[in-house]
């Protein structure tokens, strides 16, 4: 994920939404990821001129999403939002 670019990212998040509903991820695990992207798509850095904001984001998320997947159903979980 790190290295896509804003308009990548921003295809893969609408995919992967669709995937986890195909494959019963759970409702709330999906409506978090779904209201993380949307934060991130609002995020002042995102609308800036400067490309290295939108990678900034793009790699702020990508670390935060595999942190986060890989900690499911476990003590160290938590909210993603």
């Amino acid at each position: 994920d790190e290295d896509l670019t804003w308009e990548e990212f921003s295809e893969a998040a609408h995919r992967l939404a669709n995937a986890m509903k195909e494959n019963n991820w759970e409702a709330n695990n999906i409506s978090n990821h779904i209201k993380f992207w949307l934060e991130l798509k609002n995020q002042p850095w995102r609308h800036r001129h400067c490309e290295i904001s939108k990678r900034a984001l793009v790699i702020y998320q990508a670390r935060v999403c595999r942190r986060w997947h890989d900690t499911l159903d476990t003590e160290q979980s938590f909210n993603i939002m």
